[in-house]
């Protein structure tokens, strides 16, 4: 209960700064004509629109609007038709996310959608339609490192996260060989591979080694948390037993039993049961958990500069999906390099993208080498 009511003082006081920017944003941008001025400007001036009937870059934008007239041919248009800002209906909450990245302040998409009115989906549209552009201009200022590397923040679902499975277990089946992505083909290293390791759960040779693992990790986790993950097994779990069994009152079950799930420790299944998650299964056998990737194979450098990305990512989103992790990188980057990603160098880099649909983010994912910004001198 201590850490949930510290999540939500944190989550409180993130949106109270998130509101006051807002309204001093709306202060300096107060009607549309000065929002789309700001949008459209500059991309006017450093000649990034173009005519769609002569090519021409020449423009006379009509007020309070994204439509403009060529001084060339004599054509009225719209001036984002095609581009970044192709069919963009609340440009004031794009401008806004463009202001933030700027400005090095950085919030998630669910306390957007609250302050700014817009779905949530769409918040989470425009800061990864944002990520994505910035991310094409990366590649002289990053080096190509591991996904895995990133894993132990893994804790958000997409659609590419297997069925049944923790977020963090994407990383094991992403890249299977066509051979091993048959249905119902498990990943290397999965608890249902046969045969089964060295160090699998079913070894009965290392049973002892795995139950010592399982009290390190539970140690780790709060008192009320500690109550709930001992009474956890493989075998499923209701809701009321396991409170009534730690002695927990029902707020401080539940409580605990999200932030296990958030931890990777619980896993929920129908019938409001819970057993113990798989991932922690994985994890005290030696085979998933961000304290066990090596990253004997990463400089000094780049070695702070994932931490300092793992820290970046949990105090503002308290995790990723790994669907999405090179765009929450490229957002890292404004942050880490804020000499270099000014408003205009990321207004610049959006336009230069062209038009970033709901489709081609979806069908996007992370490679297993993903581009790793590195620390500016």
């Amino acid at each position: 209960m201590v850490e949930e009511n510290k999540n939500n003082e944190r989550r409180a006081l993130e949106k109270l700064k998130l509101t006051e920017l807002y309204r001093q944003f709306n202060e300096q941008y107060p009607s549309i004509e000065h929002v789309w001025y700001a949008l459209l400007q500059h991309a006017i001036e450093a000649l990034l629109i173009f005519c769609r009937e002569c090519r021409s870059t020449d423009f006379l934008r009509k007020k309070g609007s994204r439509k403009g007239k060529c001084l060339h041919c004599g054509q009225w248009q719209s001036l984002t038709a095609g581009g970044f800002l192709s069919n963009v209906r609340r440009p004031r909450a794009w401008l806004f996310a463009l202001k933030l990245l700027a400005s090095k302040q950085f919030f998630s998409g669910k306390l957007f959608h609250e302050v700014v009115g817009v779905s949530q989906s769409s918040a989470a549209h425009i800061f990864k339609a944002i990520g994505y552009a910035v991310g094409q201009k990366l590649d002289e200022d990053t080096t190509l490192v591991k996904s895995s590397f990133f894993q132990e923040v893994f804790f958000h679902r997409s659609s590419e996260t297997p069925k049944g499975k923790h977020p963090q277990e994407e990383e094991l089946y992403f890249g299977l060989d066509e051979a091993d992505s048959r249905p119902g083909a498990m990943p290397p290293g999965s608890l249902n591979d046969q045969p089964i390791s060295d160090n699998g759960l079913s070894n009965e040779d290392s049973a002892e080694a795995v139950v010592e693992a399982l009290k390190s990790l539970i140690a780790s986790l709060s008192e009320d948390q500690q109550k709930i993950a001992t009474l956890l097994s493989t075998n499923p779990a209701h809701t009321d037993v396991l409170t009534r069994d730690s002695g927990l009152t029902v707020p401080q079950a539940a409580s605990s039993l999200t932030l296990l799930e958030l931890a990777g420790v619980a896993s929920r299944i129908p019938g409001d049961r819970y057993v113990l998650a798989e991932s922690a299964l994985l994890q005290v056998s030696g085979v998933v958990g961000g304290a066990d990737v090596d990253k004997s194979d990463l400089t000094k450098s780049q070695i702070k500069v994932v931490s300092l990305f793992l820290m970046f990512v949990r105090r503002v989103f308290s995790g990723l999906s790994r669907k999405w992790l090179h765009h929450y990188l490229s957002m890292f980057s404004c942050y880490l390099d804020e000499d270099r990603w000014d408003y205009i160098a990321i207004s610049t880099a959006c336009f230069e993208a062209g038009y970033v649909g709901g489709r081609h983010l979806l069908n996007y994912v992370s490679p297993r080498l993903v581009k790793l910004p590195i620390e500016p001198y």
